[in-house]
């Protein structure tokens, strides 16, 4: 399998609005409801601009497939251990992963690793584990992860019924630590229904002024790096828009 490009050598306009360092939280509504792929699609959209861009995933159970994924959409600049540093053989909530290897994992653990990468590019893409209040540690969720980390948050939900109440309730759950989502990505499934059509312009209208966009399904091979690659040039627009939420001057950024 092809590694993707390098970063080019950025055009001055194309950097000159990212703040250095500067940390992006993906979180979702739940597990499998499109991180990885979002995460991915960013980050390839803006190393293929030439921005140096990273991205992690602390937190892992079961396996490292999403993590093996975003080392090769960043070509190898940082070590599979450094993506994600929390790995635990039971596919359940880190929390519980953790108290069967008898592991703990502070809040403080997190925040350190995410800053230790933090400075070595212009941006650094931090997915989460689960939904936005699966357990991670004794006492805290991503929601606590993203208050600590200080950062904008872009919530990734699937497009499909049920989507709206679920990306209704992690919005809320946001607001009630005093967050505001940058961003609320609706990603297509393989199957629609009669929501389908219907959800980014009702959710737009629910959740005004936060921006909505709506991510067509990739197809049953989404995750391999080449149709990744195609997808982030064929979207190239969206990413655009979507990075402007978070880059030029996103709520509690």
């Amino acid at each position: 399998m092809k590694s993707p490009p390098r970063p080019r050598a950025a055009a001055p306009e194309s950097v000159a609005r990212l703040p250095a360092g500067r940390v992006v939280f993906i979180t979702g509504t739940d597990t499998g409801a499109g991180k990885t792929i979002l995460t991915a699609l960013l980050l390839l959209h803006w190393r293929s601009r030439g921005v140096r861009a990273l991205a992690i995933k602390p937190f892992a159970t079961g396996n490292l497939a999403d993590a093996r994924l975003l080392v090769r959409c960043q070509a190898g600049s940082l070590a599979l251990k450094r993506v994600t540093p929390f790995l635990f053989r039971v596919p359940v909530a880190p929390l519980v992963a953790a108290g069967m290897e008898r592991r703990r994992v502070s809040l403080g653990d997190v925040v350190s690793a995410v800053r230790e990468i933090q400075a070595e590019g212009d941006t650094l893409l931090v997915e989460g584990c689960g939904g936005l209040l699966t357990p991670l540690g004794a006492g805290y969720t991503a929601r606590e992860l993203i208050r600590e980390l200080n950062c904008p948050t872009i919530v990734a939900a699937r497009n499909r019924l049920g989507g709206l109440n679920q990306a209704l309730l992690v919005i809320e759950a946001l607001r009630a630590v005093g967050r505001t989502p940058a961003g609320i990505v609706l990603l297509g499934c393989a199957r629609t229904d009669a929501s389908t059509a219907t959800n980014a312009r009702t959710l737009r209208e629910l959740v005004a002024p936060v921006p909505v966009f709506a991510l067509p399904y990739l197809g049953p091979r989404a995750g391999s790096l080449a149709n990744l690659v195609a997808a982030a040039a064929k979207q190239r627009g969206l990413l655009a828009r979507l990075s402007a939420t978070f880059w030029e001057g996103a709520t509690n950024a």
